[in-house]
C-alpha cells in the first residue's frame, strides 16, 4: 500500500476539513474550536481561483485570527516556537501578491530532489550552492510569467504582467507541458454513465419493475423510457456537467429547470442495456432541503429531508443542459 502508515499533503488537507465531525466527544472544546477554526481557513485556503481579492482576503485575516485565538486559548508558545503558525499572519500579503496560495505551496518542492541533483550535476562545482540557486530562480520566474503573476517595471512605474499569448502557451504547447510534467487528461463527456466490465453487468440485470426509480415522485415524466419491458444494469459512476465524476453515495446540486435548484443523495445509476455509455442514463436521488439556521457551534448549514418518506426523484443526466451538478 502506497503511503503505508504515513500521511502526505493530500491527505491532510482532507483530513483538517472533516477532522471536526469525529473529534467532537473526544477533545476538549478548546480543541474542537481550533478543530473547527483550521477546518474553516482550511476550506478557503485551497482553491485555484480569487473572483474577489479584496473580500476574499477580508475573510481570511478573520479565520486566520480565529485560529490564532484557538491556538492561544490552547498554548500560546506554539505560536512563538511554529514557524508555520506565524507564517499564517504573512499569508494575505503573499496572497495578494503572488495568488492563491495552492501555487506556493510548499508541497510541490517535496518532489523536487530530481531537479535540484540535476542543477548540481552540471553545475562546474566552483560554486555549487549559487548555481542551484540560480537554476531555481529561473524555474520560478519562467512559472511566474507563464501563470500570469506580476512584477515591478521600473520604467513604467506599475505592476506588470505577462500577455494572454504568454499564458496560453502553456495550454497550447504540448513539449511544454510535457517538460512540466502536466499531460492534460481526455475531459470526460458530461451526460455520459460508466457501467461494470461484461461478466458483472450481466448478472446485475433488472427489470424497470425492480429499480427504485419506477417508484419515484416524478416517474410519469419519465414513461417513454421506464416501462415494464425495459432493462437496466446499475451504472458505476456518471459524468455531471461540471466535468467530475460522481458515484451512489455522494451529494450532488440537482437543476429540474432554469429556476428550481436543491441538493440530493444520489441512491441508483441506471444505464440502459442498449447504451451502455449512452446519455440517456437515469439517477434516481433523494431530495433533501437547506435549513434556515446553521448548526449552532460548527456553523454549518444543516441538511434536512423533505419528507419523513423521504421524496425521491429521477431525473435524465443528459449531455446538455442535464441536472447533475457536483
Amino acid at each position: 500500500m502506497q503511503y503505508s502508515n504515513g500521511l502526505i499533503g493530500k491527505h491532510f488537507k482532507t483530513l483538517m476539513q472533516v477532522a471536526t465531525f469525529h473529534l467532537r466527544d473526544l477533545v476538549t472544546p478548546a480543541q474542537l474550536a481550533l478543530s473547527r477554526g483550521i477546518g474553516e481557513l482550511g476550506a478557503l485556503l485551497w482553491i485555484c481561483e480569487i473572483e474577489n481579492l479584496d473580500i476574499y482576503l477580508a475573510d481570511l485575516k478573520v479565520l486566520i485570527d480565529n485560529v490564532l485565538d484557538a491556538f492561544a486559548s490552547i498554548d500560546a508558545t506554539k505560536i512563538l516556537f511554529k514557524v508555520k503558525i506565524h507564517l499564517l499572519v504573512h499569508l494575505p500579503e503573499h496572497i495578494r501578491r503572488f495568488g492563491p496560495a495552492v501555487r506556493f505551496a510548499t508541497e510541490v518542492f517535496e518532489c523536487f530532489d530530481a531537479v535540484f541533483r540535476m542543477s548540481s550535476v552540471l553545475s562546474n562545482h566552483l560554486a555549487p550552492s549559487q548555481d542551484i540557486a540560480l537554476k531555481n530562480a529561473e524555474l520560478d520566474r519562467i512559472k511566474h510569467l507563464l501563470s500570469g503573476g506580476y512584477w515591478w517595471d521600473n520604467q513604467k512605474k506599475e505592476w506588470v504582467r505577462s500577455g494572454d499569448g504568454v499564458q496560453e502557451l502553456l495550454v497550447a504547447s504540448p513539449t511544454i507541458q510535457q517538460h512540466l510534467g502536466w499531460t492534460p487528461l481526455t475531459a470526460p463527456q458530461p451526460g455520459s454513465v460508466r457501467c461494470q466490465g461484461r461478466n458483472l453487468r450481466e448478472k446485475a440485470v433488472m427489470q424497470t419493475a425492480g429499480t427504485r426509480a419506477i417508484h419515484a415522485d416524478n416517474s410519469a415524466n419519465f414513461s417513454g423510457v421506464l416501462f415494464s419491458g425495459a432493462t437496466w444494469y446499475p451504472a458505476v459512476e456518471g459524468i455531471a456537467q461540471s466535468g467530475d465524476s460522481f458515484t451512489v453515495g455522494l451529494w450532488a446540486v440537482i437543476r429540474l429547470d432554469e429556476s428550481t435548484h436543491f441538493i440530493g443523495h444520489i441512491v441508483k445509476i441506471l444505464s440502459s442495456v442498449n447504451a451502455l455509455r449512452a446519455s440517456n442514463g437515469l439517477v434516481t436521488i433523494e431530495k433533501f432541503v437547506v435549513g434556515s439556521e446553521r448548526h449552532h457551534y460548527l456553523g454549518m448549514p444543516v441538511l434536512f429531508a423533505e419528507s419523513a418518506a423521504r421524496t425521491t426523484l429521477v431525473v435524465a443526466n443528459t449531455q446538455k443542459g442535464g441536472p447533475i451538478y457536483l
